[in-house]
């Protein structure tokens, strides 16, 4: 199997990077596209990316504006259909009219939206710890996390602010794996705070009862948001 390679797309506000993985076998499956969590970045699907590749699919993971080595929002993006559409324009220029989508977290509320704005072009939708939930649960968890916890100071306190808050919060002992974490959550401290100001202003249980496509749900017990997944049975009921 080949390497996972890493390119960059123009839009419109900088360069989107993205990480790609092409299958070899004849014929191909339909691709598979990855959107990752907050803080993090695509670096954290390459192990999923081979594991697909090596059964046929193409594999895609862009890093949000924010975060990885996309560029940087100079201001507050809008809503969360600003990142759907940036996405889009990449998928476009790949010529990725129909794909297999999952979304972690912030990327699971950006792939419901895309499933529900683009209903063509997701052919399944898997979401990994997905926000659905009301209004006023929106509002106590926004108060709750949307805070730059770890926003760079002189004294290079936010270092170990970012390692202690990882380790409590469920990334495992690989320590190879925990520094590409720690590194991305440094990284990107402020598109955290851009993408969850959008994400709990969207409608995602609006969005999610809207979807068309085969569906599938999942979310770990110990999960920030494993308490909002009873919800997922309101809707669909």
């Amino acid at each position: 199997m080949s390497s996972i390679k890493k390119a960059y797309f123009n839009a419109p506000d900088g360069q989107l990077h993205y990480r790609f993985l092409l299958a070899t076998q004849s014929p191909k499956k339909a691709p598979c596209v990855f959107l990752h969590m907050s803080a993090t970045s695509s670096r954290h699907f390459e192990a999923v990316m081979k594991l697909h590749a090596a059964r046929g699919h193409d594999c895609f993971a862009p890093d949000m504006p924010g975060f990885g080595s996309s560029y940087d929002p100079e201001t507050q993006p809008p809503n969360t259909g600003y990142y759907v559409d940036v996405f889009m324009q990449l998928f476009n220029s790949l010529n990725l009219t129909k794909f297999h989508l999952l979304g972690h977290h912030s990327g699971a509320s950006l792939a419901t939206e895309l499933a529900v704005l683009y209903p063509t072009t997701v052919l399944t939708l898997c979401l990994v710890g997905a926000a659905i939930m009301s209004r006023s649960e929106q509002i106590a968890l926004n108060t709750l996390i949307n805070i730059p916890f770890n926003k760079p100071t002189a004294s290079g306190a936010h270092l170990q602010k970012t390692w202690d808050y990882l380790a409590s919060h469920g990334v495992g002992d690989d320590l190879e794996f925990k520094q590409g974490e720690v590194i991305d959550h440094i990284r990107a401290w402020k598109g955290r705070t851009q993408i969850y100001t959008c994400v709990f202003e969207q409608d995602m249980w609006g969005f999610f009862g809207r979807v068309g496509c085969e569906t599938m749900v999942m979310c770990a017990r110990d999960d920030v948001l494993w308490p909002y997944v009873g919800n997922v049975r309101e809707i669909v009921s």
